[in-house]
């Protein structure tokens, strides 16, 4: 196309750079960007984190990955759901810009817009944050969650309410 070649792939496709791996149903890739597009059921995954998608855009070069429709990301026991996921690769930061939805247990939490730093386990959630948890609700602008110790820590105005009480405040835990 235009003068450039392209190797395309198709059925289990298995591919590896350094310690990623992807799979998919079927692959493009261009050696003089240094870039896969993959389609169908892919799959990449990176020490404990497993990233699913119908679509995927690899940058080899900035190892930077875009993964588009219906994306979901596990580590651990937390899932992140949303339509369009950024992977930073070298960084081990997963991030969304439109709506996302993370579950850890009984717990789920909403945003307009989330960061997940793999390495810290922890999730900075910002705009329109909702939390709902089967012992209290909570809505703010901006909250980081630690996967592991299930401690949210809130700045800005919060609302935190349960059945019996609603509480008012601007930064804690």
């Amino acid at each position: 196309v235009d003068g450039k070649k392209f190797t395309r792939l198709i059925g289990n496709v298995q591919m590896k750079q350094d310690e990623m791996m992807m799979w998919c149903d079927s692959a493009i890739i261009d050696k003089e960007t240094n870039s896969v597009d993959a389609y169908g059921h892919v799959h990449i995954q990176q020490d404990t984190v497993d990233a699913w998608s119908q679509t995927l855009h690899h940058d080899g070069n900035k190892k930077f990955s875009t993964l588009k429709g219906n994306a979901k990301l596990s580590s651990g026991k937390m899932t992140l759901n949303t339509e369009e996921l950024f992977y930073d690769i070298k960084n081990k930061v997963i991030f969304y810009l439109t709506n996302g939805e993370v579950i850890k247990d009984s717990t789920v939490i909403t945003s307009k817009k989330g960061y997940f730093y793999s390495k810290a386990q922890e999730v900075y959630f910002n705009d329109s944050v909702v939390i709902f948890d089967p012992n209290y609700h909570l809505t703010s602008d901006t909250l980081k969650y630690n996967t592991n110790t299930k401690i949210s820590t809130f700045f800005g105005n919060t609302v935190i309410y349960n059945k019996d009480s609603r509480i008012y405040c601007d930064n804690g835990w």
